[in-house]
């Protein structure tokens, strides 16, 4: 795991829309973004994610949906380099 500063990205549920920003000091590259929400359906439709980032981009990587059996919940998993191909990840919830 790689140590800041750097690029960062964080995935926050705007409204419907969940939203994944790059708020670091680099760009971001190889991101995969992972739904980790239990059971077969997911309260997050995810898009393709972008194959980079720059400082300052956002990117709507899914649409909120408000029924997930009996509640509303998921976790993100994001993975992400930076330039110098050390790798980063964090856990969202998204709730």
């Amino acid at each position: 795991i790689g140590s800041q500063p750097g690029p960062r990205l964080t995935v926050r549920r705007a409204g419907q829309r969940v939203v994944m920003s790059n708020v670091g000091s680099g760009a971001a590259s190889m991101i995969v973004v992972v739904d980790e929400a239990e059971g077969t359906n997911s309260p997050v439709l995810l898009s393709e994610a972008p194959s980079s980032l720059p400082t300052g981009g956002r990117f709507n990587i899914g649409h909120w949906a408000h029924t997930y059996r009996t509640a509303s919940f998921a976790t993100l998993s994001v993975a992400w380099q930076d330039q110098g191909g050390d790798t980063y990840v964090e856990r969202y919830p998204i709730n």
